[in-house]
């Protein structure tokens, strides 16, 4: 609930989210630890589809330099992100452990 009162956004998401999963799993929110794995990934596939968008607008307008630095960034920072990685393997693991609760509960 704090971390969500601190409206954690975009790449903040990204390079804050290490802080808030370990602690999770610790306390047994998984349904918190999907959720945030969710919004990880979601960020990325977002990201990557605005620096699209956006690298047209900034060549359309002229603005070369940002048309290099909007891919650099993309593909330098956003698709090389441990956070991402560890995301997905999150989400791996957190669905396994919720699935093999839900079956333990109804045996």
């Amino acid at each position: 609930e704090l971390f969500n009162d601190l409206a954690v956004k975009h790449v903040q998401l990204d390079s804050l989210s290490y802080l808030l999963t370990p602690g999770l799993y610790e306390c047994g929110f998984y349904n918190e630890v999907q959720r945030q794995c969710q919004d990880i990934i979601k960020f990325h596939k977002h990201a990557a589809r605005d620096a699209g968008d956006y690298s047209v607008k900034a060549y359309e307008n002229g603005n070369y330099s940002k048309v290099v630095e909007l891919c650099e960034f993309q593909s330098n920072n956003l698709a090389k992100s441990a956070q991402l990685a560890a995301a997905y393997a999150d989400l791996s693991i957190v669905t396994l452990v919720m699935d093999k609760h839900s079956l333990v509960e109804t045996s």
